[in-house]
């Protein structure tokens, strides 16, 4: 995954979230093999993003089992934010790069100052 192309990896992020039908156990599955520097930051990213595609696979089968109107609107709606968001952060480069900087920043604040993701966490979601 770290040679291959950026558009390729967010396929891959895609497929392996909709194997798994979880793109948290697909970006936990990833995630340590980027802490350790097997993976890329920039590879990471590409997968998550692929990852939070893949994920609206799940719901949109259930809402097409369903066939309910609400369901499937829901559906296409979870499917459509996320292709959307990929669209702005990633053909870009210069535009990718910002969640990667703000990514590298809070690791950063986390390793000097051990209370910092609790702080942040509680901050950002509480």
């Amino acid at each position: 995954a770290a040679r291959m192309n950026d558009y390729l990896a967010v396929f891959s992020g895609m497929v392996v979230t909709v194997i798994v039908q979880s793109s948290s156990v697909s970006t936990s599955l990833f995630l340590p093999l980027c802490a350790i520097g097997v993976l890329p930051m920039p590879k990471m990213f590409a997968l998550t993003l692929g990852a939070n595609i893949g994920t609206t696979a799940t719901a949109l089968v259930a809402s097409l089992a369903s066939y309910a109107h609400d369901s499937i609107h829901v559906a296409l709606c979870h499917l459509v934010f996320n292709i959307f968001g990929l669209l702005i952060w990633f053909p870009i480069p210069r535009v990718r790069r910002v969640p990667l900087e703000i990514a590298q920043l809070l690791g950063l604040y986390a390793y000097y100052y051990r209370a910092f993701p609790a702080f942040y966490v509680l901050f950002a979601f509480v």
